[in-house]
């Protein structure tokens, strides 16, 4: 093994090492498995201990890095120099590594969250090389050791990054350190494969909210997925604190994911989606669709720039009443409103009768 790199680092998590103790508002923590699987956990890294300084903190050689974090200034990711200890949930308190270590010095896989070890108490699994050179990595309980299993075989599980689509508005736009939180509160609520994180105005206040989509589930004509709305106390300045028994992560908060289902729709070689049809067949939706979609329409009365706005891409949906037809659009801008236009023919030309523009 080529020679480590020593820094300094406190490893938070390493606490009750010689009598495997918690502390009480601590939940039992994961075993190895289930937190080496944890998409959420910023970095993964091979350390051995080698001293502690002054303020309780260790002094590390960093073996290998299984999982780089990342960083929110722009720069290439490094492992930090000083990490102070475990972090309580809910408290500035920080338990220093030499306490939490038992001041002893050996080899560790260990999870990190920035500065402090991520999450419980179980997050550090003791390192050894056996007879036959394999590195091992011990899965006993709070870093107890064996059953021993070659680390190469382990940091298999760990998950490879899942890019997913960002749309922010201009005055909402989320860095990697939030997105981190946000996709953990998302997983604590039920969507533990995010596609796509927007923000967007609750107008007709300056408020602004943050939707989180999983990855669509997709049969035929139908798809489902899982959307969760976010509340960050910064963009609610008005609003004292989370909802009794929502999830919180920092000054994030939400409740549970809902399930969203939506129709395709298929205009020439391209697909779009809708919320709900009724009285009316996909059929007749599709053609519809794409009279609007090449401009083929007027307005009984106004003028026809009323609807410069209107996102043609994206249809609400489509029901029929009678001899009318009403289908609904969102604005371009996200969080500025619907538009749900009615008429009753659409051949040659749909003529639109009744334009209602709603306004949050």
């Amino acid at each position: 093994m080529s020679q480590p790199v020593k820094i300094t680092v406190g490893i938070l998590a390493l606490f009750a090492f010689a009598t495997g103790g918690s502390f009480a508002d601590d939940p039992m923590p994961p075993g190895l498995t289930s937190a080496i699987e944890n998409p959420a956990i910023p970095s993964i890294l091979d350390v051995t201990i080698l001293d502690y300084n002054d303020e309780g903190h260790g002094v590390v050689a960093i073996n290998k890095i299984y999982k780089a974090g990342t960083s929110t200034s722009g720069n290439a990711w490094s492992p930090p120099k000083t990490i102070r200890g475990y972090g309580y949930v809910g408290s500035d308190k920080i338990a220093q590594f030499k306490t939490v270590a038992d001041a002893k010095k050996t080899r560790f896989l260990v999870f990190l969250d920035g500065d402090l070890l991520y999450s419980t108490y179980n997050n550090r699994f003791p390192i050894r090389e056996n007879k036959e050179g394999i590195v091992e990595v011990g899965t006993g309980f709070n870093g107890s050791g064996g059953p021993w299993l070659a680390i190469s075989e382990v940091v298999k599980r760990i998950p490879t990054p899942v890019s997913f689509e960002r749309k922010y508005i201009q005055a909402a736009k989320l860095t990697k350190a939030q997105e981190q939180n946000i996709i953990e509160l998302a997983n604590q609520c039920g969507i533990t494969n995010v596609a796509k994180i927007s923000t967007y105005y609750l107008r007709p206040t300056r408020n602004r909210g943050i939707t989180v989509e999983s990855v669509e589930e997709i049969a035929g004509r139908d798809v489902s997925c899982d959307v969760l709305e976010i509340r960050y106390e910064k963009w609610w300045p008005q609003i004292g604190g989370p909802p009794k028994g929502d999830n919180q992560i920092g000054d994030f908060s939400a409740g549970n994911a809902r399930p969203r289902k939506q129709t395709i729709l298929k205009v020439g070689n391209k697909e779009y989606r809708t919320r709900s049809i009724a009285g009316l067949t996909i059929e007749e939706c599709e053609a519809i669709l794409a009279e609007f979609l090449k401009g083929n329409y007027k307005l009984a009365r106004g003028k026809r720039n009323r609807l410069e706005q209107v996102d043609w891409t994206q249809p609400s949906g489509f029901y029929k009443r009678g001899d009318v037809i009403s289908v609904s659009f969102p604005h371009k801008q996200a969080g500025e409103g619907f538009f749900d236009l009615e008429f009753e023919e659409i051949d040659p030309k749909i003529t639109i009768t009744q334009v209602m523009q709603a306004v949050p």
